[in-house]
C-alpha cells in the first residue's frame, strides 16, 4: 500500500487506532506492531504500548507520536486516574500528544478539558511539559509545513501571552 501510494506521488500519512486495550498480547494490543511496521505518522490512543518497552523506543527513534485521550481513558476504565499514560511517555522521550476522545459523548466542547485533566492528574507534569506536548501536536499533525510554521509562530506569540498571564496573575 505504502509504495503504491508513494509511487502515485501523494502525501497520504498512515494514522492508526491502536492500542487501546489494557488486555496484554490480545489483537487490539499487537495490532501496535502492525501500525508502527506500516509506518504510521502517529497512533491513536496507544495505551497498552507502555507495556512495550520496545515499542516506546521504536516510536521515540521513529518519531511517531502516541495521542493520548485522558478523560475517556479514565472513563473507559483504561486506568483508574489520568496519571497513567502520557507521563509515563513523557518520561521515556515518546512523542505524545493530549487529544479529546468523542468529546460529544460526555459534553465537552473545547479540548482544555483533557489538558486541564493532564495537568492536575500529574505530580511531574508542568507547564513546560505542557509546551513539548503543545509542540509535539503542531510537529505530528497533517498539516503542511508551511502551515505548521504558521500555526507554531501564532502558538509561541499565545504562549508568550500566556506565560505573561501566569506571571502577573500568580507571580
Amino acid at each position: 500500500m505504502r509504495a503504491r501510494i508513494d509511487k502515485l506521488g501523494l502525501d497520504l500519512p498512515f494514522i492508526f487506532h491502536a492500542g487501546e486495550t489494557q488486555d496484554h498480547g490480545s489483537d487490539t494490543d499487537t495490532n501496535l506492531f502492525d501500525g508502527i511496521l506500516l509506518g504510521t505518522k502517529h497512533i491513536g490512543h496507544g495505551f497498552s504500548i507502555i507495556k512495550r518497552p520496545l515499542l516506546m523506543k521504536l516510536c521515540k527513534e521513529w518519531n511517531i507520536a502516541i495521542e493520548t485521550c485522558p478523560i475517556i481513558n479514565e472513563v473507559l476504565g483504561l486506568c483508574p486516574t489520568t496519571k497513567a499514560h502520557h507521563p509515563i511517555l513523557l518520561s521515556n522521550c515518546v512523542p505524545c500528544t493530549i487529544i479529546s476522545d468523542d468529546p460529544g459523548s460526555w459534553g465537552a466542547s473545547v479540548l482544555s478539558h483533557d489538558f486541564y485533566q493532564a495537568l492536575m492528574g500529574s505530580n511531574n507534569l508542568s507547564i513546560p511539559g505542557l509546551r513539548v506536548i503543545a509542540e509535539w501536536s503542531i510537529e505530528h499533525s497533517c498539516m503542511s509545513s508551511d502551515m505548521q510554521e504558521k500555526v507554531y509562530k501564532d502558538f509561541e506569540e499565545k504562549w508568550f501571552v500566556f506565560c505573561q498571564w501566569i506571571i502577573d496573575a500568580y507571580g
